[in-house]
């Protein structure tokens, strides 16, 4: 008997599952070949279903993406033209009937009509099919199944190579994300050799048909045949490994071609997935025949991993273990982060201290340019800011406001000159100057966030805390992630009795601070400290003014303030403790 004649067995996929189990344990290699179904769950259509749905729009039922549904007349006059030029293969007759089918209950458009419709479908211009297909693969997720399969593939259990049709980046996704193995990516049959069995390598994702990015492989013409790079580096995966084909159905036939070839080993046969209920077509059970294969019954690509992945992987697939996988590998990131920002934020403050000292202190030939400019009455408003940056920077607030006033002479629209100004003022205390000069800064500029955050805190130096919370709301409005605002708000909210409203602005001050903010960092906790108190949030409060301290243990106020927290609490002792210590930080600093 012919071994295309021969019986087909079916096993299920827990089976298959124990067969893996044992055989990789024997040292037997494996390798998965992944189709579109492969994908579905991760959001990415189908073939069949992409056929429906370009076809729905070339007769006109429906739009398509951006594209509006076409008129079936013009549908019909083009593929005639591209039929009768050998462009497509398939007459309009058998597409627009494939079509009808296709509406009916169960009916589907066949996958050998695929390549023509989509040649159809993006007639004349074929670059927007590629970015069609783009934008569907950039949208989609790694589901569920993709966690065991990235697990399986970064484990060193036999199973480490991936041969798929598909132009998606899901595998790969899923390594970085469940595990620390940076896969080989074959995205283009040049790359082919780079394939090398002969020692332990990375996870290796083969894809025959090219990446997304790579002018993926996505017509007739393109995918009638393997390269031969692909086929000689696939002959040598399938002497060692033994594929299971999920999700694929031969529609392509480069790769099916190539399977079916007898000069193609299948050195210990191959596994062939089938949905539930599903009849293989004619070619692929003549296929699994000849090779000595064995069809699967599974419920799907998810279900099959994770059966599969649970007699490899036990307990550690469940989501509560994968949650904490997932927690810890996103803080231990964020906490190298952090560590490198840390280290930029110093370098840019040391950089900065230079720089401050740099504007403060004119070069010798920069003061003889800028002298022989000022004889010539030729110095610009941005000169008098400058002048007044340095006049700041050396404490001489006169010189400065006398500046920054030079400038908006020459400049009446000039708002840098008008917020440098209003800064000094408040610092002043001369504060219906700096909230005039923050109002035309913003009248000049009704976008100017700093404006608003100034004006709100001369406000609250004022007492007039209602508008510091109307200019702190708006400066919110324009910049949602200003910390400096929620501050402003949250200090406001405390002094008008609303202690819940202010914890919540300070919370969010907080969040937003960089954790190498230490300065506004202390404040933040220190106001938020005086809200939790007034709220008679007593413990809360004592907490920030620890957390206060932790990072400045010589601020004065956090020590008064946990003081005060303490006596609430009724421990007089650590009160009492506080209060000397905020004494004795005093009389040193006399």
């Amino acid at each position: 008997m012919m071994k295309e004649n021969r019986r087909v067995y079916q096993i299920s996929i827990g089976q298959l599952a124990n067969l893996l189990k044992e055989s990789t344990a024997n040292g037997q290699r494996f390798c998965f070949i992944l189709g579109s179904g492969a994908s579905v769950t991760s959001g990415i259509p189908m073939g069949r279903t992409l056929e429906k749905r370009w076809m729905d729009c070339l007769m006109g039922l429906a739009s398509d993406g951006k594209s509006p549904a076409k008129d079936p007349a013009d549908t019909e006059r083009v593929a005639n033209m591209l039929y009768a030029e050998n462009i497509i293969e398939t007459p309009f007759e058998k597409l627009k009937a494939a079509w009808e089918d296709s509406k009916k209950p169960g009916g589907y458009i066949p996958s050998e009509y695929y390549f023509d419709i989509y040649k159809l479908r993006f007639y004349p211009e074929r670059r927007n099919g590629y970015k069609y297909l783009e934008q569907l693969m950039e949208k989609a997720k790694p589901s569920v199944g993709y966690h065991p399969l990235a697990r399986l593939l970064a484990e060193d259990n036999g199973i480490d190579i991936i041969i798929t049709t598909n132009f998606d980046s899901l595998t790969e996704d899923a390594l970085f994300i469940f595990t620390d193995e940076r896969p080989l990516v074959v995205a283009h049959e040049s790359l082919a050799d780079f394939i090398d069995l002969s020692k332990k390598q990375r996870p290796v994702v083969a894809k025959v048909h090219r990446g997304l990015f790579y002018g993926p492989l996505n017509e007739k013409e393109s995918t009638s045949e393997l390269s031969e790079g692909w086929k000689e580096a696939l002959g040598e995966i399938f002497m060692q490994y033994t594929p299971i084909v999920i999700g694929y159905a031969g529609g392509d036939r480069s790769l099916m071609s190539f399977l079916e070839e007898k000069s193609t080993r299948l050195r210990h046969g191959l596994y062939w997935c089938l949905m539930k209920g599903e009849k293989p077509e004619e070619r692929i059970e003549k296929l699994v025949a000849a090779k000595d294969g064995c069809f699967v019954e599974i419920n799907g690509f998810d279900d099959a991993m994770l059966v599969t992945g649970e007699k490899f992987l036990g307990e550690s697939l469940i989501p509560t273990k994968t949650i904490e996988l997932l927690k810890k590998s996103a803080e231990e990131r964020g906490e190298e982060y952090d560590r490198q920002w840390t280290e930029w934020e110093k370098r840019r403050k040391e950089e900065k201290a230079g720089h401050d000292e740099a504007i403060a202190k004119l070069t010798e030939a920069e003061k003889k340019e800028e002298d022989k400019r000022e004889e010539k009455k030729e110095l610009t408003a941005g000169d008098h800011l400058r002048r007044g940056h340095r006049a700041y920077y050396c404490d001489d607030f006169g010189e400065a406001l006398a500046e920054y006033s030079r400038a908006i002479e020459i400049n009446p629209n000039y708002t840098e000159a008008y917020i440098d100004r209003g800064y000094i003022y408040d610092d002043l205390q001369e504060y219906d100057r700096a909230i005039e000069d923050n109002t035309d800064a913003i009248r000049i500029d009704p976008h100017n966030v700093t404006a608003y955050v100034n004006r709100s805190f001369v406000y609250y130096h004022i007492g007039d805390y209602e508008n510091a919370i109307v200019d702190a709301e708006q400066a919110i409005r324009l910049d949602p992630l200003d910390p400096d605002a929620y501050c402003n708000k949250g200090i406001a909210y405390d002094c008008l009795g609303n202690h819940e409203e202010a914890v919540k602005a300070l919370d969010k001050c907080l969040e937003l601070l960089p954790a190498n903010d230490t300065e506004n960092r202390v404040l933040g906790l220190v106001y938020r400290g005086r809200a939790y108190f007034n709220n008679k949030e007593y413990g809360k409060a004592a907490d920030d003014y620890t957390a206060a301290l932790g990072i400045d243990p010589e601020y004065i106020d956090a020590f008064r303030g946990r003081a005060e927290a303490y006596r609430s609490l009724g421990d007089t002792e650590k009160a009492a403790d506080d209060e000397r210590m905020a004494d004795e930080l005093e009389a040193r600093k006399k």
